[in-house]
């Protein structure tokens, strides 16, 4: 494949990746990984090939070729839009290579800065992963302290934590939360119901009118 690439002769960045993008979401990631090093090889500002490469060494199993990456793509850009997704690839870089100092540092980082539930729901994920269960539990409840109103998605991930720990009895109160904020979330009910645990009805008070 690489071989076919060189022959194509100069083409866009943006084209070259579109490729590698479509090799990559049906699973050819050898033929991704061709046209992605070829469009940041030839376009050394194409950042986003260059993420997709390091997904790429991620499933590969060759996480710190995906970290050098990622952090030379943090340098290219950087913005709100993009951080999340290079910040996760990156935690989980450092996650495969048990570098537990600069993962630690990573999360603390993002999740200081400004407040953002996904930021301590990443950072709860990754603390669980390696331990640190009542660390983890702070951060679940600090993601479900910033959320959005109505969202119950930082919710349901701590009711997932306690769950994976056993303690089904703190994921149930969790459910009921989630289900005090947005008691219409068919997901909510649904695990509610599943846990034993279900709304009371409604009553209607019907008033006879008076003559």
């Amino acid at each position: 494949m690489a071989g076919l690439l060189i022959q194509t002769g100069c083409q866009s960045s943006a084209y070259l990746r579109q490729r590698g993008i479509e090799a990559y979401e049906v699973g050819r990631l050898d033929e991704a990984d061709a046209y992605f090093t070829r469009a940041y090889g030839q376009y050394p500002s194409d950042w986003k090939s260059m993420y997709y490469v390091s997904l790429i060494r991620l499933r590969q199993n060759e996480p710190f070729k995906a970290q050098i990456l990622l952090e030379q793509v943090r340098q290219i850009r950087y913005d709100k839009e993009q951080r999340s997704d290079i910040v996760d690839a990156l935690a989980e870089a450092f996650y495969q290579q048990d570098k537990r100092q600069r993962l630690h540092a990573l999360l603390k980082t993002e999740s200081a800065g400004g407040g953002s539930p996904w930021a301590y729901l990443r950072q709860a994920r990754y603390l669980a992963q390696v331990g640190d269960v009542d660390g983890a539990d702070v951060a679940y409840r600090k993601a479900a302290h910033f959320a959005s109103k109505g969202d119950v998605q930082p919710w349901l991930a701590s009711a997932d934590f306690y769950e994976s720990i056993g303690d089904d009895m703190s994921a149930v109160e969790t459910l009921k939360h989630a289900y005090q904020i947005n008691p219409n979330d068919g997901i909510v009910l649904r695990r509610l119901r599943d846990s034993g645990w279900a709304p009371a009805p409604v009553a209607t008070t019907i008033q006879n009118d008076k003559d």
